[in-house]
């Protein structure tokens, strides 16, 4: 378990690319904050930033210019047995993930992406299995495959365990999915749009979970979104991505009315539910 003391830290962030001669910044400088136990929303419009981040954090991308430094104190509770690579990080502190190549930088990273395709007929289980790090002749054993069976139950699919990835509903895979990024026992977890294919139930069963595991492992779990009201529902913080830079930044009940309509730069109006205790927000 994660000391509440984790702060994933991004100091002087720059990236640009060159398209027909002309320069294109996607980030300026950026500087921000994540801390362990809370969930951060990024708010953007398409093509603001909010993808080439991530990239940027995970090592798919290099930086022109700046650091991403995670700072940790922490032990695990126990010896772990089921990712070798977790022991490496016992007694790690100010790790300099910039400085790291992008298959270093994932045992300290879990991702999300928005789109996951499952072309083959994998066993829920063995999808969960595939979240641990291997070596090339290593097998699950069954101290792994208990803890899997027992994150699967706690997110509500443990009866799934032997069904097929491909035979699952869009909320059951992505249960699945949250499953796989939990074994693996990373401190920073990147979700990128993770409920925006999703009803609305299986959009709060699956915000209940991750904001649950957030609080209960004290990790660091940033979420791209575009779902104004559901990042201010589970949100702890949002950091709001305009033209290359830091828009506005602090807890999310920054996003008033104002805020939004000027920051998507069109009319739109918070309606108080008394009854409920609620804003809603209308376009």
């Amino acid at each position: 378990m994660l000391n509440h003391n984790s702060v994933l830290e991004i100091e002087n962030l720059s990236f640009s690319y060159t398209q027909n001669a002309l320069k294109k910044d996607v980030l300026k400088s950026l500087c921000a904050r994540f801390y362990g136990g809370e969930i951060c929303g990024i708010l953007a419009a398409n093509g603001s930033g909010k993808t080439t981040l991530f990239r940027l954090i995970l090592g798919f991308l290099n930086a022109q210019n700046g650091t991403i430094t995670l700072n940790q104190s922490y032990q695990p509770n126990q010896p772990s047995q089921l990712n070798k690579a977790h022991q490496v990080r016992q007694s790690c502190q100010n790790i300099a993930l910039h400085a790291m190549s992008a298959h270093k930088r994932s045992s300290y990273i879990s991702y999300m992406p928005q789109f996951i395709e499952t072309p083959f007929d994998y066993k829920v289980l063995d999808m969960v299995l595939m979240g641990l790090h291997f070596g090339y002749f290593d097998m699950p054993n069954q101290t792994m495959k208990n803890k899997a069976l027992k994150i699967l139950d706690e997110l509500g699919v443990g009866d799934l365990a032997e069904e097929s990835i491909t035979k699952l509903s869009g909320g059951q895979k992505q249960m699945v999915f949250l499953a796989q990024i939990l074994i693996k026992q990373s401190p920073i977890i990147l979700l990128d749009e993770p409920s925006s294919h999703l009803d609305i139930k299986n959009k709060l069963m699956l915000f209940d979970m991750i904001a649950y595991q957030t609080k209960k492992h004290n990790l660091i779990t940033l979420v791209n979104i575009h779902d104004i009201e559901l990042i201010k529902h589970y949100g702890d913080r949002i950091y709001m991505l305009k033209n290359a830079e830091v828009y506005k930044s602090g807890d999310t009940s920054i996003l008033s009315d104002d805020i939004v309509r000027e920051f998507f730069e069109l009319e739109s109006r918070f309606y108080a539910n008394t009854r409920e205790r609620k804003e809603i927000l209308y376009f």
